[in-house]
This record gives C-alpha cells, sequence and structure tokens, in this order.
C-alpha cells in the first residue's frame, strides 16, 4: 500500500476507509450517430483514496453493462461500438475498480442512431389500381422507419405534372380520378434526403366518336361527283377501343380495327356514295358509342346499269295505242320530267313522270310512247337535256312473236339432224361389218370342198346382191326417217309459232313493269 494510503488511514481511520471506493462514473460521447458509423463511449471515475493532485496517476478497472448485463472482455475507460438501428433499443452503464473496491454503477445512457427509411409503406397495399374516370380511391395510410421522424406528403400526378394531393399527415383522402390521373405519390423527407413511394393507375373511359370528312368536322355533307373523300373517325379510349365503320340502315361495314383512329378512303366520289355513316367505338365494359354523319355526293342524270330495264317491245298499231317504257336512272338531285325527250321514227308527243326509288338517288323515268300506225315502229331514243340516256326499239307484234319462235325451232331442227346423222352412220356401220364377216366365211368355205367352189361362188354372188340391196333399202329408210323427222319439226315450228304469239300476245300486259311501281312514288312533274 502507498505511504500516503497508510498516514491517510492512521490519521482518518474507518470513516475514511468507507469513502475508498471510486467516484460514480459518468458515461460521455456523442450519442447521435448515423447508423454504419463507430461511436466511442468513455466511463469516467475518481479514485477517492489518494489525494486530488494525486488522483490521476492512479490506475483503475471498468465494467461495462448493456441492459444491466455484464460485457465480456470490456475492461478500458472506452467502449467503442459499431452503430446500427437495434442499438436505440439498449441501455449502456459502467462502474470503475480500485484495489478490488468497485465504485457505484453510472447512469444508464441510450444510443440515438440515426437513419432514413428503408422503405415506404401504403396501407392497404394497393399495387396498381384499374379503375374507370369518375369513380373513387382511398383512404391509403404512409408510415416510414425513419430516425428522426421523416416529413410525409401524398402529391398527384396529372398529364405528368405534380401536384399536392388531398390529404391529412400521412393520410391521403378519397379522391375522385380524372382521366388524366397517372400516380400518387407518398414522399418521406429525412434531412435532405427524399424517398418516395408510388400508387400506379390504370384510369380506363370511352369517349364518343368524332368524325371527320376531308378532315372537316361535320354532321353532314355535299360533294360534286369525282371528288375525293376521305372519312375519318377519332374515338380516344382506354384500353384501346375498337372502332367500326358501317353504312346505310343495313349497317353494312366496311372497315374495323382497333385504336384510336380509322380512315377510310374513296379515290372518287360516286352518286351511289350518298348514304348515311355511323362511326362507334367499343370497349370491354363500356356502352358503345356511335356518332352518324349524312354524306350527299350530286351527280348528273345517267342510265342506271343495275336496274330491270327492257329495251325491245312488240305492239300492235292504233290511235289509242301506246308501249309504256320504264327505264331506270341515277341523278342527284332529282331531274324535271319534263326535260326528259324521246325521239324515234316519226315526232312524237310522250308523257313522261318520275318515280323515285327507296335510295335518294335512283329513280325511274315512265313514259307511254304512242304506236298510231305502222310508221311509228322503230328505234326510239330516250335524251336529258340533249344527252343520251338510252334506246328502246318497237316492232310489229307479230314478227317479234315470230322472231323468238323461230331462234326456239331452229335450236329443235339442229339438234334433230344431228341425231339423225349419227344414227345414219351406225346403221352403214353394221351393215359393213355384217356383209364382210359373210364373205370370209364364204371364202373358207370354197378353200375346203373344191369342186363346189364354183357353185358356191354363185350363190354367194346372189347372196351378196341380197344382202347389197338389204343395205341399200336400210339406206332408203333412214332417207325417209330423216324426211320423215324434218317434215315434223318444220311442222312443229310453225306450231311452235303460233303457240308463243298466242302466249306473248297474253302475256304482254304483264310486262309493263307492274312489279317494279311498288318500289316508287310518283314525283310531281
Amino acid at each position: 500500500m502507498p505511504l500516503f494510503q497508510v498516514l491517510l488511514i492512521m490519521k482518518c481511520g474507518l470513516l475514511c476507509l468507507a469513502q475508498s471506493k471510486p467516484s460514480k462514473p459518468k458515461i460521455t460521447g456523442d450519442l447521435n450517430v448515423e447508423v454504419n458509423r463507430y461511436i466511442e463511449l468513455t466511463c469516467s471515475s475518481q479514485s477517492t483514496l489518494a489525494p486530488f493532485y494525486y488522483s490521476k496517476l492512479v490506475t483503475l478497472s471498468y465494467t461495462w453493462f448493456v441492459n444491466d448485463t455484464k460485457m465480456d472482455g470490456e475492461t478500458r475507460g472506452t467502449l467503442r461500438l459499431y452503430v446500427t438501428r437495434d442499438l436505440k433499443y439498449n441501455r449502456y452503464s459502467c462502474t470503475a475498480t480500485e484495489e478490488d473496491t468497485e465504485s457505484d454503477r453510472s447512469d444508464s445512457i441510450q444510443i440515438n442512431p440515426l437513419y432514413g427509411p428503408d422503405r415506404i409503406i401504403i396501407t392497404p397495399e394497393p399495387g396498381k389500381l384499374t379503375v374507370r374516370e369518375g369513380e373513387t380511391i382511398g383512404p391509403f395510410v404512409c408510415t416510414a422507419d425513419c430516425n428522426p421522424t421523416c416529413s410525409i406528403t401524398w402529391r398527384v400526378k396529372n398529364f405528368d405534372v405534380f401536384s399536392d394531393a388531398r390529404s391529412e399527415m400521412e393520410t391521403l383522402l378519397q379522391q375522385a380520378v380524372q382521366r388524366g390521373m397517372q400516380l400518387f405519390r407518398c414522399k418521406a423527407d429525412w434531412r435532405e434526403i427524399t424517398f418516395k413511394e408510388n400508387i400506379q393507375l390504370d384510369v380506363q373511359y370511352l369517349d364518343g366518336p368524332i368524325l371527320y370528312i376531308n378532315d372537316k368536322m361535320k354532321s353532314y355533307i355535299e360533294l360534286t361527283e369525282y371528288a375525293p373523300l376521305r372519312i375519318s373517325c377519332q374515338v380516344d379510349g382506354n384500353p384501346a377501343p375498337t372502332i367500326r365503320l358501317s353504312r346505310g340502315q343495313a349497317d353494312t361495314e366496311l372497315d374495323e380495327r382497333q385504336g384510336t383512329w380509322l380512315n377510310y378512303t374513296i379515290d372518287t366520289a360516286q352518286c351511289t356514295h350518298t348514304d348515311t355513316y355511323k362511326c362507334s367505338g367499343r370497349s370491354t365494359g363500356f356502352n358503345i358509342t356511335e356518332k352518324v354523319i349524312n354524306i350527299n355526293v350530286l351527280c348528273y342524270t345517267s342510265f342506271d346499269c343495275g336496274g330491270n330495264f327492257k329495251s325491245i317491245f312488240g305492239s300492235k298499231s292504233g290511235i289509242d295505242t301506246k308501249v309504256n317504257v320504264a327505264v331506270p336512272i341515277i341523278a342527284n338531285p332529282p331531274p324535271r320530267a319534263s326535260d326528259f325527250k324521246w325521239d324515234g321514227p316519226v315526232p312524237v308527243s310522250v308523257r313522261t313522270t318520275i318515280s323515285r326509288g327507296e335510295l335518294t338517288y335512283k329513280h325511274l323515268i315512265r313514259s307511254s310512247i304512242p304506236v298510231k300506225d305502222r310508221n311509228y315502229f322503230g328505234n326510239y331514243t330516250l335524251s336529258y337535256n340533249g344527252q343520251i340516256i338510252t334506246k328502246i326499239t318497237i316492232n310489229p307484234e307479230e314478227i317479234s312473236n315470230l322472231k323468238t319462235t323461230d331462234e326456239t325451232s331452229i335450236l329443235y331442227i339442229a339438234a334433230i339432224s344431228l341425231l339423225s346423222v349419227l344414227l345414219g352412220f351406225t346403221w352403214l356401220i353394221v351393215a359393213s361389218c355384217v356383209i364382210s364377216k359373210r364373205r370370209y366365211r364364204n371364202i373358207n368355205q370354197n378353200n375346203k370342198h373344191g369342186g363346189k367352189s364354183i357353185q358356191l361362188e354363185s350363190q354367194n354372188m346372189t347372196h351378196h346382191d341380197d344382202e347389197h340391196g338389204t343395205v341399200v333399202a336400210a339406206l332408203d329408210n333412214m332417207t325417209q326417217h330423216y324426211d320423215y323427222v324434218k317434215d315434223t319439226a318444220e311442222e312443229e315450228k310453225y306450231t311452235n309459232a303460233i303457240r308463243k304469239h298466242s302466249v306473248l300476245d297474253g302475256g304482254y300486259t304483264e310486262l309493263g313493269l307492274r312489279d317494279q311501281e311498288t318500289f316508287y312514288e310518283e314525283l310531281k312533274e
């Protein structure tokens, strides 16, 4: 024991022995340290046995405690620790020991590790939200593990521009979704660092179609014939809608595709393109949207090749006899009946009316051409303002009927003649084969019997003459049969002509286009 301690004990007695343990230690050090760094804690105590000016010369040993548990191997006055987030839950203390005398334990301290969030948590966890325009989402709560506490705000991205969202502290309030909204963002600011977590949005919607005719947005348009025609249909939607372009009351499809635009081009517009056109857009979960446009193509008066038309007529002649003619035409706007003129073998005064069909550009020109005598038979030309539309022919009724009958009879005669010729050739070939076979047999018999050859040959010659006569007779029969068939055909030709003539007489009135009249309504002249 040092001399100053012995003298001190002799002087102070038991009182000095009671105060000989080191002073209560005190722990010092920077307790606020960012994670992933080291910190040093110092345990400080003084000896109470030596005078103050000697106390720094005394060597003390230290014991460190974490959560009241002694830490093994730590006897120095300095404790070095690697800072993690979990250190914030620990309490550290220490004692000092001098000559087997241990001081009181120091006050406990806690390390304050500093850190930003590893991640931001949004509850309920939304993932990517698929919603329709006008629906609502939320509320959502955003939390982040930060020390010190993060500053949390909510932002919304609308058409690529961020702005503040309706929120209270960490809570995003219920929001009405608009089509431009792309995401909501929770933003956690810690010191000078910002952390983010997004709620992605898929806002679905379907707009009504917008129709453009030749790049102009109209609901009605008039075009001249042969002008270019371009129909463009725009339907905005998410997901990309299916666009369909159709025509008329029958809803005939012209084109269909998926996307935002549909373009349909007609290089040269015709009168037949006059109609209503409909553009429709559809997408799963939405009602079909539609837009209709009327297109009116103006065109000159011309003959309608697709209509029913009779160009040859058979008629009697007489003062009150008239031939009713119906000519289909295409015109838009409708022509005037007074501008139509008929030219024929003789000057005629023709009453003409116009009937309109189901389509606005289709019409029927009805005319009653007089046939007063045989001079009125011949070719007639219909013209409109000097432009030829079509031609017809009016023949005497008997010639017209006979012409049709003759054409039919010629076919019968040709068929019968061909059949007769083929039958004649067949008989001739059969007869030739029979004669050749018998001659061959007689020659063989003459070779066998020798002396009887002359007699047999004479007989064969006689037989040959008989066979020849038989063939000739057969040919005569074929000739008579051909003459009979020919006479029969001529007679049938005449009979059919008379019968056909009778049929035409009885059926003429049925060819006055009465069936077509039901499809038209009379227009005033």
